[in-house]
Protein backbone atom coordinates (compact mmCIF):
# COMPACT_ATOMS: atom_id res chain seq x y z
CA UNK A 1 0.00 0.00 0.00
CA UNK A 2 1.06 3.57 -0.59
CA UNK A 3 -0.37 6.01 1.93
CA UNK A 4 -2.99 3.39 2.70
CA UNK A 5 -4.06 2.86 -0.91
CA UNK A 6 -3.52 -0.52 -2.55
CA UNK A 7 -1.23 -0.65 -5.56
CA UNK A 8 -0.25 -3.53 -7.79
CA UNK A 9 3.38 -4.53 -8.24
CA UNK A 10 4.90 -7.27 -10.36
CA UNK A 11 7.33 -9.73 -8.78
CA UNK A 12 9.65 -11.02 -11.52
CA UNK A 13 10.75 -14.41 -10.16
CA UNK A 14 7.68 -16.53 -9.56
CA UNK A 15 8.86 -20.13 -9.27
CA UNK A 16 5.89 -21.90 -10.76
CA UNK A 17 2.70 -21.37 -12.58
CA UNK A 18 -0.02 -21.71 -9.99
CA UNK A 19 -2.68 -23.14 -12.24
CA UNK A 20 -5.20 -21.77 -14.70
CA UNK A 21 -7.54 -18.95 -13.71
CA UNK A 22 -11.16 -20.03 -14.15
CA UNK A 23 -13.16 -17.74 -16.38
CA UNK A 24 -16.46 -19.53 -16.25
CA UNK A 25 -18.14 -22.42 -14.52
CA UNK A 26 -21.48 -23.84 -13.52
CA UNK A 27 -21.16 -22.89 -9.84
CA UNK A 28 -19.25 -20.21 -7.96
CA UNK A 29 -17.86 -19.93 -4.45
CA UNK A 30 -16.55 -16.75 -2.83
CA UNK A 31 -15.26 -15.93 0.61
CA UNK A 32 -17.80 -13.09 0.53
CA UNK A 33 -20.61 -15.31 -0.72
CA UNK A 34 -23.68 -16.74 0.99
CA UNK A 35 -24.99 -20.29 0.86
CA UNK A 36 -28.50 -18.85 0.49
CA UNK A 37 -27.50 -17.47 -2.93
CA UNK A 38 -28.14 -19.52 -6.05
CA UNK A 39 -24.39 -20.01 -6.65
CA UNK A 40 -24.80 -19.71 -10.42
CA UNK A 41 -22.62 -16.68 -11.05
CA UNK A 42 -19.70 -14.73 -9.60
CA UNK A 43 -22.26 -12.13 -8.51
CA UNK A 44 -24.35 -14.64 -6.55
CA UNK A 45 -21.80 -17.12 -5.21
CA UNK A 46 -22.03 -19.62 -2.41
CA UNK A 47 -19.85 -19.17 0.65
CA UNK A 48 -18.72 -22.79 0.99
CA UNK A 49 -17.24 -25.39 -1.31
CA UNK A 50 -19.39 -28.05 0.35
CA UNK A 51 -22.58 -26.26 -0.73
CA UNK A 52 -21.38 -26.07 -4.32
CA UNK A 53 -20.44 -29.76 -4.35
CA UNK A 54 -23.87 -30.73 -3.05
CA UNK A 55 -25.52 -28.63 -5.78
CA UNK A 56 -23.35 -29.78 -8.69
CA UNK A 57 -24.20 -32.51 -11.16
CA UNK A 58 -21.89 -34.77 -13.16
CA UNK A 59 -19.85 -32.75 -15.65
CA UNK A 60 -20.14 -29.46 -13.75
CA UNK A 61 -17.30 -27.09 -12.93
CA UNK A 62 -17.15 -25.29 -9.59
CA UNK A 63 -15.11 -22.07 -9.62
CA UNK A 64 -13.64 -21.24 -6.21
CA UNK A 65 -12.77 -17.58 -6.47
CA UNK A 66 -9.66 -16.02 -4.96
CA UNK A 67 -9.76 -15.95 -1.18
CA UNK A 68 -9.25 -17.96 1.97
CA UNK A 69 -11.59 -20.82 2.84
CA UNK A 70 -11.78 -23.19 5.79
CA UNK A 71 -12.87 -26.81 5.55
CA UNK A 72 -13.46 -28.43 8.94
CA UNK A 73 -15.14 -31.66 7.82
CA UNK A 74 -14.42 -33.88 4.85
CA UNK A 75 -16.00 -32.96 1.51
CA UNK A 76 -16.88 -36.14 -0.37
CA UNK A 77 -16.52 -35.73 -4.13
CA UNK A 78 -18.25 -38.76 -5.55
CA UNK A 79 -19.53 -36.98 -8.67
CA UNK A 80 -17.71 -36.36 -11.95
CA UNK A 81 -17.06 -32.69 -11.19
CA UNK A 82 -14.12 -30.28 -11.25
CA UNK A 83 -13.42 -27.98 -8.30
CA UNK A 84 -11.20 -25.26 -9.71
CA UNK A 85 -9.48 -22.41 -7.91
CA UNK A 86 -7.95 -19.29 -9.43
CA UNK A 87 -4.44 -20.57 -8.80
CA UNK A 88 -2.63 -21.74 -5.67
CA UNK A 89 -1.40 -18.20 -5.01
CA UNK A 90 -4.98 -16.92 -4.94
CA UNK A 91 -7.33 -19.66 -3.75
CA UNK A 92 -6.26 -21.03 -0.36
CA UNK A 93 -8.17 -23.80 1.42
CA UNK A 94 -7.31 -24.20 5.09
CA UNK A 95 -8.00 -27.44 6.92
CA UNK A 96 -9.03 -28.19 10.48
CA UNK A 97 -8.79 -31.35 12.53
CA UNK A 98 -10.23 -33.54 9.78
CA UNK A 99 -9.38 -34.50 6.22
CA UNK A 100 -10.42 -31.84 3.68
CA UNK A 101 -11.39 -33.77 0.52
CA UNK A 102 -12.16 -37.33 -0.53
CA UNK A 103 -12.08 -37.93 -4.30
CA UNK A 104 -14.18 -40.95 -5.23
CA UNK A 105 -14.85 -40.65 -8.95
CA UNK A 106 -12.53 -41.20 -11.92
CA UNK A 107 -13.64 -37.82 -13.32
CA UNK A 108 -13.45 -35.92 -10.02
CA UNK A 109 -10.78 -33.22 -10.06
CA UNK A 110 -9.18 -30.65 -7.75
CA UNK A 111 -7.33 -27.91 -9.61
CA UNK A 112 -5.59 -24.60 -9.03
CA UNK A 113 -5.61 -24.15 -5.26
CA UNK A 114 -3.47 -24.36 -2.15
CA UNK A 115 -4.40 -26.97 0.46
CA UNK A 116 -2.83 -26.33 3.83
CA UNK A 117 -3.16 -26.63 7.59
CA UNK A 118 -5.10 -29.89 7.88
CA UNK A 119 -4.44 -32.15 10.86
CA UNK A 120 -6.00 -35.58 10.57
CA UNK A 121 -5.73 -38.83 12.49
CA UNK A 122 -5.89 -40.88 9.31
CA UNK A 123 -4.28 -41.21 5.88
CA UNK A 124 -4.60 -38.26 3.53
CA UNK A 125 -4.82 -35.26 5.83
CA UNK A 126 -5.51 -33.01 2.83
CA UNK A 127 -6.97 -35.50 0.32
CA UNK A 128 -7.77 -39.18 0.16
CA UNK A 129 -8.19 -40.46 -3.40
CA UNK A 130 -9.84 -43.71 -4.33
CA UNK A 131 -9.85 -42.27 -7.86
CA UNK A 132 -9.69 -38.92 -9.61
CA UNK A 133 -7.14 -36.19 -10.31
CA UNK A 134 -5.25 -33.47 -8.44
CA UNK A 135 -3.79 -30.88 -10.81
CA UNK A 136 -1.87 -27.62 -10.31
CA UNK A 137 -2.24 -27.65 -6.52
CA UNK A 138 0.17 -26.55 -3.78
CA UNK A 139 -0.15 -28.90 -0.82
CA UNK A 140 1.82 -27.86 2.25
CA UNK A 141 1.85 -27.69 6.02
CA UNK A 142 -0.49 -30.63 6.58
CA UNK A 143 -0.01 -33.00 9.52
CA UNK A 144 -1.10 -36.60 9.51
CA UNK A 145 -1.22 -38.67 12.72
CA UNK A 146 -2.49 -42.21 13.22
CA UNK A 147 -1.01 -45.49 12.00
CA UNK A 148 -3.61 -47.05 9.75
CA UNK A 149 -2.28 -46.76 6.17
CA UNK A 150 0.40 -44.94 4.21
CA UNK A 151 -0.12 -41.45 2.86
CA UNK A 152 0.43 -38.22 4.78
CA UNK A 153 -0.82 -35.13 2.94
CA UNK A 154 -2.38 -37.17 0.13
CA UNK A 155 -3.21 -40.85 0.04
CA UNK A 156 -3.99 -42.30 -3.37
CA UNK A 157 -5.23 -45.74 -4.35
CA UNK A 158 -5.91 -44.93 -8.00
CA UNK A 159 -5.71 -41.83 -10.16
CA UNK A 160 -3.41 -38.98 -11.19
CA UNK A 161 -1.51 -36.20 -9.47
CA UNK A 162 0.09 -33.73 -11.86
CA UNK A 163 1.78 -30.32 -11.81
CA UNK A 164 1.60 -29.97 -8.06
CA UNK A 165 3.93 -29.04 -5.21
CA UNK A 166 4.19 -30.96 -1.94
CA UNK A 167 6.16 -29.09 0.72
CA UNK A 168 6.61 -29.27 4.50
CA UNK A 169 4.04 -31.95 5.22
CA UNK A 170 4.63 -34.30 8.17
CA UNK A 171 3.29 -37.74 9.01
CA UNK A 172 3.46 -40.62 11.46
CA UNK A 173 3.12 -43.08 8.57
CA UNK A 174 5.30 -43.47 5.51
CA UNK A 175 4.78 -41.24 2.49
CA UNK A 176 4.50 -37.92 4.28
CA UNK A 177 3.80 -36.19 0.98
CA UNK A 178 2.12 -38.91 -1.11
CA UNK A 179 1.44 -42.53 -0.29
CA UNK A 180 -0.88 -45.46 -0.59
CA UNK A 181 -1.32 -48.91 0.89
CA UNK A 182 -2.72 -51.65 -1.36
CA UNK A 183 -3.52 -49.49 -4.41
CA UNK A 184 -6.27 -51.02 -6.53
CA UNK A 185 -5.67 -49.14 -9.78
CA UNK A 186 -2.98 -47.50 -11.86
CA UNK A 187 -1.33 -44.38 -10.44
CA UNK A 188 0.41 -41.54 -12.28
CA UNK A 189 2.53 -38.91 -10.49
CA UNK A 190 3.49 -36.41 -13.19
CA UNK A 191 5.60 -33.22 -13.12
CA UNK A 192 5.50 -32.65 -9.37
CA UNK A 193 7.90 -31.03 -6.91
CA UNK A 194 8.17 -32.93 -3.62
CA UNK A 195 10.48 -31.31 -1.07
CA UNK A 196 10.89 -30.66 2.64
CA UNK A 197 8.44 -33.35 3.76
CA UNK A 198 9.27 -35.61 6.68
CA UNK A 199 8.28 -38.10 9.30
CA UNK A 200 7.19 -37.13 12.79
CA UNK A 201 10.22 -37.69 15.03
CA UNK A 202 10.62 -41.37 15.86
CA UNK A 203 8.11 -42.60 13.28
CA UNK A 204 9.62 -44.99 10.75
CA UNK A 205 8.86 -44.27 7.13
CA UNK A 206 9.61 -42.32 3.95
CA UNK A 207 9.16 -38.56 3.92
CA UNK A 208 8.50 -38.30 0.19
CA UNK A 209 6.49 -40.88 -1.80
CA UNK A 210 5.65 -44.40 -0.59
CA UNK A 211 3.45 -47.02 -2.24
CA UNK A 212 3.15 -50.27 -0.33
CA UNK A 213 1.86 -53.58 -1.74
CA UNK A 214 1.51 -52.30 -5.29
CA UNK A 215 0.06 -55.54 -6.64
CA UNK A 216 -1.24 -56.10 -10.19
CA UNK A 217 -1.26 -52.36 -10.94
CA UNK A 218 1.22 -49.86 -12.40
CA UNK A 219 2.67 -46.80 -10.72
CA UNK A 220 4.35 -44.31 -13.06
CA UNK A 221 6.39 -41.42 -11.67
CA UNK A 222 7.75 -39.09 -14.33
CA UNK A 223 9.42 -35.68 -14.53
CA UNK A 224 9.25 -35.22 -10.77
CA UNK A 225 11.80 -33.53 -8.53
CA UNK A 226 11.91 -35.38 -5.19
CA UNK A 227 14.51 -33.70 -3.00
CA UNK A 228 15.39 -32.75 0.56
CA UNK A 229 12.83 -34.97 2.27
CA UNK A 230 13.62 -36.90 5.46
CA UNK A 231 12.85 -40.36 6.79
CA UNK A 232 13.30 -42.41 9.94
CA UNK A 233 14.30 -46.04 10.22
CA UNK A 234 15.62 -48.07 7.30
CA UNK A 235 13.34 -46.29 4.81
CA UNK A 236 14.40 -44.24 1.80
CA UNK A 237 13.55 -40.59 2.33
CA UNK A 238 12.66 -39.98 -1.33
CA UNK A 239 10.66 -42.76 -3.03
CA UNK A 240 9.76 -46.26 -1.90
CA UNK A 241 7.62 -48.69 -3.92
CA UNK A 242 6.97 -52.32 -2.98
CA UNK A 243 4.81 -55.12 -4.32
CA UNK A 244 4.40 -57.37 -7.33
CA UNK A 245 2.92 -54.94 -9.84
CA UNK A 246 4.95 -52.54 -11.98
CA UNK A 247 6.85 -49.33 -11.22
CA UNK A 248 8.00 -47.02 -14.03
CA UNK A 249 10.40 -44.14 -13.32
CA UNK A 250 11.11 -41.63 -16.10
CA UNK A 251 13.05 -38.32 -16.00
CA UNK A 252 12.99 -37.95 -12.23
CA UNK A 253 15.44 -36.19 -9.93
CA UNK A 254 15.68 -38.16 -6.67
CA UNK A 255 18.44 -36.60 -4.62
CA UNK A 256 19.44 -35.20 -1.26
CA UNK A 257 16.85 -37.16 0.71
CA UNK A 258 18.18 -37.97 4.17
CA UNK A 259 17.53 -40.62 6.82
CA UNK A 260 17.35 -38.34 9.83
CA UNK A 261 18.19 -40.97 12.47
CA UNK A 262 20.98 -42.70 10.55
CA UNK A 263 23.82 -40.26 10.90
CA UNK A 264 22.21 -38.04 8.28
CA UNK A 265 22.94 -40.65 5.60
CA UNK A 266 21.48 -40.26 2.14
CA UNK A 267 18.99 -42.87 0.95
CA UNK A 268 16.80 -41.68 -1.91
CA UNK A 269 15.10 -44.70 -3.44
CA UNK A 270 14.10 -48.30 -2.79
CA UNK A 271 12.05 -50.28 -5.32
CA UNK A 272 11.29 -53.99 -5.17
CA UNK A 273 13.47 -55.64 -7.80
CA UNK A 274 10.67 -57.59 -9.48
CA UNK A 275 8.49 -54.45 -9.48
CA UNK A 276 10.80 -52.05 -11.34
CA UNK A 277 10.19 -52.08 -15.08
CA UNK A 278 13.76 -51.63 -16.23
CA UNK A 279 12.69 -51.45 -19.89
CA UNK A 280 10.17 -48.61 -19.56
CA UNK A 281 12.07 -46.75 -16.84
CA UNK A 282 14.54 -44.24 -18.26
CA UNK A 283 16.88 -41.31 -17.62
CA UNK A 284 16.62 -40.58 -13.92
CA UNK A 285 19.12 -38.77 -11.73
CA UNK A 286 19.46 -40.78 -8.52
CA UNK A 287 22.24 -39.87 -6.14
CA UNK A 288 23.52 -41.87 -3.17
CA UNK A 289 25.78 -44.89 -2.84
CA UNK A 290 23.41 -47.60 -1.61
CA UNK A 291 23.30 -50.57 -3.96
CA UNK A 292 21.06 -53.58 -4.39
CA UNK A 293 20.18 -55.97 -1.61
CA UNK A 294 18.15 -59.16 -1.70
CA UNK A 295 14.87 -57.26 -2.13
CA UNK A 296 15.41 -53.75 -3.49
CA UNK A 297 17.15 -51.68 -6.09
CA UNK A 298 18.45 -48.73 -4.09
CA UNK A 299 20.12 -45.50 -5.26
CA UNK A 300 23.29 -46.54 -7.12
CA UNK A 301 21.77 -49.96 -7.68
CA UNK A 302 18.82 -48.37 -9.49
CA UNK A 303 21.10 -46.18 -11.61
CA UNK A 304 22.85 -49.30 -12.81
CA UNK A 305 19.65 -50.87 -14.17
CA UNK A 306 17.69 -47.82 -15.44
CA UNK A 307 18.97 -46.90 -18.89
CA UNK A 308 20.24 -43.35 -19.39
CA UNK A 309 20.43 -42.63 -15.68
CA UNK A 310 23.07 -40.72 -13.75
CA UNK A 311 24.27 -40.19 -10.19
CA UNK A 312 25.68 -36.70 -10.84
CA UNK A 313 24.18 -34.34 -8.26
CA UNK A 314 22.04 -31.71 -10.03
CA UNK A 315 22.35 -28.04 -9.18
CA UNK A 316 19.41 -25.70 -8.65
CA UNK A 317 18.91 -21.95 -8.69
CA UNK A 318 18.40 -21.72 -4.93
CA UNK A 319 17.34 -24.94 -3.22
CA UNK A 320 17.71 -23.38 0.23
CA UNK A 321 14.81 -21.07 -0.61
CA UNK A 322 12.73 -23.69 -2.35
CA UNK A 323 13.63 -22.69 -5.90
CA UNK A 324 14.34 -25.93 -7.74
CA UNK A 325 14.65 -24.47 -11.22
CA UNK A 326 17.77 -25.88 -12.84
CA UNK A 327 20.91 -23.81 -12.51
CA UNK A 328 23.15 -23.18 -15.49
CA UNK A 329 25.28 -26.26 -16.10
CA UNK A 330 23.07 -28.57 -14.03
CA UNK A 331 23.45 -32.26 -14.79
CA UNK A 332 19.66 -32.44 -15.32
CA UNK A 333 19.63 -30.15 -18.37
CA UNK A 334 18.74 -32.03 -21.58
CA UNK A 335 19.35 -35.30 -19.72
CA UNK A 336 15.87 -36.70 -20.16
CA UNK A 337 13.99 -38.69 -22.74
CA UNK A 338 10.79 -37.75 -24.52
CA UNK A 339 7.71 -39.95 -24.24
CA UNK A 340 4.08 -40.04 -25.30
CA UNK A 341 2.12 -37.64 -23.14
CA UNK A 342 4.95 -35.34 -22.08
CA UNK A 343 3.46 -31.89 -21.61
CA UNK A 344 4.47 -28.65 -19.96
CA UNK A 345 6.71 -28.24 -16.96
CA UNK A 346 5.72 -26.96 -13.51
CA UNK A 347 6.19 -23.40 -14.72
CA UNK A 348 3.87 -23.93 -17.69
CA UNK A 349 6.69 -24.01 -20.27
CA UNK A 350 6.95 -26.75 -22.87
CA UNK A 351 9.59 -29.40 -22.32
CA UNK A 352 12.34 -29.32 -24.93
CA UNK A 353 12.68 -31.93 -27.66
CA UNK A 354 15.36 -33.46 -25.48
CA UNK A 355 13.78 -32.64 -22.14
CA UNK A 356 15.47 -31.87 -18.88
CA UNK A 357 15.12 -34.23 -15.95
CA UNK A 358 12.85 -33.13 -13.12
CA UNK A 359 9.77 -30.92 -12.96
CA UNK A 360 11.34 -27.84 -14.63
CA UNK A 361 12.65 -27.41 -18.13
CA UNK A 362 15.80 -25.32 -18.25
CA UNK A 363 15.07 -21.87 -19.67
CA UNK A 364 18.33 -20.09 -18.92
CA UNK A 365 16.56 -16.95 -17.72
CA UNK A 366 15.29 -17.84 -14.26
CA UNK A 367 16.70 -15.30 -11.78
CA UNK A 368 18.10 -16.44 -8.46
CA UNK A 369 15.81 -16.39 -5.45
CA UNK A 370 15.64 -14.88 -2.98
CA UNK A 371 16.57 -11.67 -4.71
CA UNK A 372 16.54 -8.02 -3.74
CA UNK A 373 13.54 -6.14 -5.07
CA UNK A 374 12.83 -2.45 -4.91
CA UNK A 375 9.59 -0.48 -4.86
CA UNK A 376 10.11 3.06 -6.09
CA UNK A 377 7.92 6.01 -5.24
CA UNK A 378 7.87 8.85 -7.77
CA UNK A 379 4.73 10.64 -6.71
CA UNK A 380 6.38 13.99 -6.12
CA UNK A 381 6.03 13.92 -2.34
CA UNK A 382 6.89 11.76 0.62
CA UNK A 383 4.90 8.53 1.00
CA UNK A 384 4.42 5.70 3.48
CA UNK A 385 4.99 2.36 1.74
CA UNK A 386 3.91 -0.93 3.34
CA UNK A 387 4.89 -4.30 1.90
CA UNK A 388 3.36 -7.56 3.11
CA UNK A 389 4.45 -11.14 2.43
CA UNK A 390 1.77 -13.77 2.97
CA UNK A 391 -0.13 -11.18 5.00
CA UNK A 392 2.74 -10.24 7.33
CA UNK A 393 4.41 -6.86 7.12
CA UNK A 394 8.04 -6.97 5.99
CA UNK A 395 8.36 -3.23 5.36
CA UNK A 396 5.84 -1.27 7.37
CA UNK A 397 5.31 2.46 7.22
CA UNK A 398 8.56 3.21 5.44
CA UNK A 399 8.67 6.94 4.80
CA UNK A 400 10.40 7.64 1.51
CA UNK A 401 10.95 10.72 -0.56
CA UNK A 402 10.31 11.23 -4.23
CA UNK A 403 12.51 8.91 -6.31
CA UNK A 404 13.72 6.75 -3.40
CA UNK A 405 13.10 3.07 -2.82
CA UNK A 406 11.95 0.53 -0.28
CA UNK A 407 14.12 -2.59 -0.56
CA UNK A 408 12.96 -6.06 0.47
CA UNK A 409 13.73 -9.70 -0.33
CA UNK A 410 11.59 -11.85 -2.60
CA UNK A 411 11.26 -15.56 -1.84
CA UNK A 412 9.47 -18.28 -3.84
CA UNK A 413 5.83 -19.28 -3.33
CA UNK A 414 5.05 -16.09 -1.45
CA UNK A 415 2.13 -13.72 -1.95
CA UNK A 416 3.20 -10.07 -1.92
CA UNK A 417 1.00 -7.04 -1.53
Amino acid sequence: TVNGAAVNITIPNATAKSGPTPVEGDWYVSQDGDDSNNGKSADTPYATIAKAVSSAANGDVICVLAGNYTVTSVIDVSKAITIKGEGWDKTVVNGGSNRMFALKNAAAKLEGMKLTGATANTRGAAVHMTDGTISWCYISGNIRSGTDYKGGAVSILKGTIDHSVFADNTSTMSGAAIGGSNPNGDILIDTCLVYGNGMTSGSSGSGGIDFDNLNNVTCTIRNCTVVDNTSFGDFPAGIRVTGTGKAILINNIISGNIRDNSGKSELNLAVTKSLLDTTASRNCIITGTKDTDATYYRDAGAVSVISGSSAVVPTFVNAASGDYHLAEGSSAIAAGVTYTGIGVDLGGAAFAATPSVGCYEYSGDVPPAPTTYEVSWTGGANANIDVKANGSAISSGALVGDGTNVVFTVTPNTNYE
